[in-house]
């Protein structure tokens, strides 16, 4: 296994929860501070918990398949919080200058320390489906909340049918595995 090791680090020293339910930047680099820092740290950001991007397949040649049983890249989620959180607001792109690319339905939800796959397909033919494809050949896939970047990572190139996933889940080092588990933990 590859290990990445998450672009973010442990910024914004001495940011508060109450600083952090504010959602503050305060070393304006674009991202809320806590979603800098390791989950442990603060349960909650803003209005619940923080999700993260937790794995991805940017070159789904034979493995997990969408609705229509195509193979699809997609993204998944993982909400480390117990508590479930809304995603109102929410967005992914493949494009950090422009987070709101594909806006998560308001009524969708993730379950306390649950898992979503989104499949970045560029047809907007459902809920789970994002207004983007993401690149074989590396590129970069953020996380946005009201606009503003929470979760970011850049890619290398992709083989066929492996995964980028964080472990351990919602942990902030990412290894290239040959045993994607889309929509469920790593164990």
């Amino acid at each position: 296994m590859t290990a990445l090791v998450l672009l973010f680090a442990c910024r914004g020293e001495g940011i508060t929860a109450e600083e952090c339910a504010d959602r503050v930047d305060q070393d304006d680099d674009g991202r809320v501070d806590c979603a800098e820092r390791d989950c442990d740290e603060f349960a909650s950001c803003g209005n619940g918990a923080v999700p993260v991007m937790n794995e991805f397949m940017a070159n789904n040649a034979n493995g997990y398949t969408d609705e229509a049983g195509e193979f699809e890249d997609w993204v998944e989620l993982y909400n480390p919080s117990p508590d479930a959180v809304a995603l109102a607001g929410w967005s992914l792109s493949d494009d950090p200058d422009v987070p709101n690319k594909s806006l998560l339905p308001d009524d969708l939800v993730i379950s306390g320390t649950g898992f979503l796959v989104l499949f970045a397909d560029d047809e907007p033919t459902g809920d789970l489906h994002l207004l983007f494809k993401l690149a074989r050949e590396g590129g970069v896939v953020v996380l946005a909340r009201d606009g503003v970047v929470v979760d970011r990572l850049a890619y290398p190139q992709q083989e066929t049918d492996r995964s980028l996933a964080r472990t351990p889940d919602g942990g902030v080092t990412w290894v290239s595995t040959a045993a994607p588990t889309p929509g469920a933990p790593r164990e």
